[in-house]
C-alpha cells in the first residue's frame, strides 16, 4: 500500500497497515520500522490522560514501585559510565525528576528537560532538581554540554527522531554517550505485560515502535555508533557520536518479523487470559533472541 508518509529510517513510502481505529499504525515494508500514519498529530489529550493516571502530587512519590527500576537504570548507566559520579547527566522527558534524584545520589550533576509544567515543577520543588527546562527538546538551551543524555521510554514519543538525535548530538560533550530505552515491538513479554494490565497497544502516544534493528538503524543514520544494545521487553541502547555521519548503506529489514509478531499479538488480544499465558510462553520462545 502506497501512502504519503515517508519512513524516517529508509525514506521509502511503501507501508502495510497494522492498526486502524482512532489512530493508525503502519509498518514500512522496506525496513520494518513501525510508525504512526500521522506522526504530526496532536497528542495533548493523550498526555493529559497519562499525567492524570499517574496522579502526581507534590510531596509524595507517585511511583513507589518504580524506585527499584530507577536504581536498576542507574546501574545500567554506571556499567557504561564508570565515572558517572563525576559526570554531567541530562534526562530528556524527566517527568517529576524521580530518576534524576537517583542519579544525583551517585554524585553526578543532573539536569532535565520536561514539557509538562506540573511535572517539571515537582522536579524542582520536591526533588530539588534545579536545572529543569520546561520545554520541548527542540526548544532546549544548547549552552550546556553533557557527558550523558538519557531517554527512558521517551524516544518513541519523538515526532522526528532524526532531528531529536541531531539536537542530542549538540548537547553532548565529545565522547559523550546517549542512553535510550524504548519498548521492543518484537517482545511477546512486553506485549503480554501491557495486555495483562489492560494497557492499550499500540499506545496512541507512541509515534514509533522500535525493534533492535530499526533502533540501531535510526541511531546510525543520525551518525551514532552503537556501543551496547540489550533487553527483551524493552530495548536498551548505548551509543556514541561517531566521526562518519553519513547514513548507513544497508539496514536490517524486520518487516516479516514485525508482521508475524503483530499477528501473535492479535491472537493474544482475542483469547482468554489462561490460554493467553500459554501463547505468551510460545511467543516468548520465538522472540527471545530478537
Amino acid at each position: 500500500m502506497k501512502c504519503q508518509v515517508t519512513c524516517r529510517l529508509c525514506d521509502e513510502t511503501d507501508f502495510k497497515p497494522l492498526f486502524r481505529r482512532e489512530f493508525r499504525v503502519e509498518v514500512c515494508r522496506t525496513c520494518g520500522l513501525v510508525q504512526a500514519a500521522e506522526p504530526g498529530r496532536n497528542l495533548s489529550k493523550y498526555y493529559a490522560l497519562e499525567y492524570r493516571r499517574r496522579a502526581m502530587k507534590p510531596g509524595s512519590d507517585p511511583f513507589p514501585e518504580h524506585r527499584t527500576r530507577n536504581r536498576s537504570i542507574v546501574k545500567w548507566l554506571q556499567r557504561s559510565t564508570p565515572t558517572l559520579g563525576t559526570s554531567r547527566v541530562l534526562e530528556i522527558g524527566c517527568s517529576a525528576g524521580w530518576l534524576l534524584k537517583e542519579i544525583a545520589k551517585t554524585g553526578a550533576s543532573v539536569g532535565g528537560i520536561e514539557p509538562c509544567l506540573h511535572a517539571s515543577g515537582i522536579a524542582k520543588s520536591v526533588n530539588r532538581i534545579a536545572d529543569v527546562q520546561c520545554c520541548m527538546l527542540e526548544d532546549a538551551d544548547e549552552k550546556e554540554r553533557y557527558d550523558a543524555v538519557v531517554l527512558i521510554q521517551t524516544f518513541e514519543h519523538m515526532q522526528e527522531p532524526l532531528l531529536a538525535l541531531g539536537k542530542i548530538a549538540r548537547l553532548l560533550k565529545p565522547n559523550g554517550l546517549v542512553f535510550i530505552e524504548v519498548p521492543n515491538f518484537l517482545s511477546a513479554t512486553g506485549f503480554y505485560r501491557r495486555w495483562h494490565r489492560g494497557i492499550a497497544y499500540p499506545s496512541p502516544n507512541h509515534l514509533f515502535v522500535y525493534t533492535k534493528g530499526t533502533l540501531a538503524g535510526i541511531l546510525r543514520k543520525a551518525g551514532f555508533e552503537i556501543r551496547r544494545m540489550e533487553g527483551r521487553a524493552n530495548i536498551r541502547a548505548v551509543a556514541q557520536l561517531g566521526d562518519d555521519r553519513k547514513p548507513p548503506g544497508n539496514t536490517t529489514n524486520d518487516y516479516m518479523r514485525v508482521v508475524a509478531a503483530w499477528n501473535i499479538m492479535r491472537i493474544l488480544y482475542g483469547i482468554g487470559s489462561g490460554f493467553g499465558r500459554a501463547m505468551h510462553l510460545v511467543a516468548g520462545r520465538w522472540t527471545q533472541h530478537s
